[in-house]
This record gives structure tokens, sequence and C-alpha cells, in this order.
């Protein structure tokens, strides 16, 4: 599982970063594998699904950007708002 491979902290819950493209904005915001995404614009979310609604939703609103809550495999938390391309 994904937890193990990236020795994700046991209470942490959200969706695992597996892959992030080369020179898109959120690799050049520091984006890695291995992240949990844990919020999106400030919303929890549980799965890759939620991920892809509320970006539609934010890209349907015509926003610029998405703030995505980040925890790193230590349970440290961070924010990282990667422009809508």
């Amino acid at each position: 599982a994904h937890r193990t491979e990236y020795a994700i902290a046991e209470g942490v819950e959200g969706v695992v970063v597996t892959d992030v493209t080369d020179g898109s904005d959120a690799y050049d915001k520091g984006f890695l594998p291995g992240l949990v995404i844990v919020e999106v614009n400030q919303q929890k979310i549980a799965s890759v699904d939620d991920v892809n609604q509320l970006v539609g939703n934010a890209k349907e609103a015509g926003r610029p950007a998405v703030l995505f809550k980040v925890t790193d495999p230590t349970g440290a938390s961070r924010f990282i708002a990667v422009k809508l391309g």
C-alpha cells in the first residue's frame, strides 16, 4: 500500500500523491510523490474523486488556483497553491 511505501504516519487521512508532472506548477511548488493531500480549498477530502470534483468546481468557478493542504511523511502540514492550467 502507499502508506507503507511512503512511510506515512498512521493518523494521516487523504490522498497520496504518486505522480507529479515535471515542469508543472504543482511540481514547481514542491508537490512530491509521498505527500498526502488532506484538504482542497479548505474542504477535507477522502478520495481521488473528491480531489477531482473540488478542482473541477474551482475551474468552473473561474478560480485561478486551488489551495491544497498537504502533509508530509513526518506529519508536518503546509499549504500549496497550484495554478489551474
